[in-house]
């Protein structure tokens, strides 16, 4: 079975969403959660005009929860920010492009272990007319 990701990479994700981070952005304000029948089923965070850690539990995924997160999201930006942006990983960039984001950056970064990560800076615009 090959793996998807390097252990450099999942040891860098999980030092990104640890508790502990995840606990100092929801003591800010930053993260929302929608519920399903008194469950979690998807969380979102954002930090300014930045999108994050969005999350789907598999049990409710393809029920377009995602996309609600998003919206909600991007109501919440475009508020106060002309645009709104996020980094994507592969998985998550044909969602996203979609959703009329446009590539505005290919980045990566060398992992604590010395692997690299691939994502890629991703941009929208609110259509807001001034």
């Amino acid at each position: 079975m090959s793996r998807i990701l390097s252990k450099g990479t999942v040891a860098f994700f999980l030092n990104y969403h640890s508790r502990e981070r995840i606990a100092e952005d929801i003591s800010y304000e930053k993260v929302y959660i929608i519920e399903e029948k008194q469950k979690c089923a998807g969380t979102i965070t954002i930090n300014n005009n930045q999108i994050g850690r969005l999350f789907v539990l598999p049990d409710y995924q393809k029920q377009g929860i995602g996309s609600f997160l998003m919206e909600f999201g991007e109501k919440q930006i475009f508020r106060k920010y002309e645009f709104a942006s996020l980094d994507s990983s592969l998985p998550g960039k044909k969602m996203y492009i979609k959703r009329g984001y446009k590539v505005t950056k290919s980045c990566s970064l060398v992992t604590g272990s010395g692997d690299i990560l691939y994502y890629e800076e991703m941009s929208k615009m609110t259509l807001k007319v001034k």
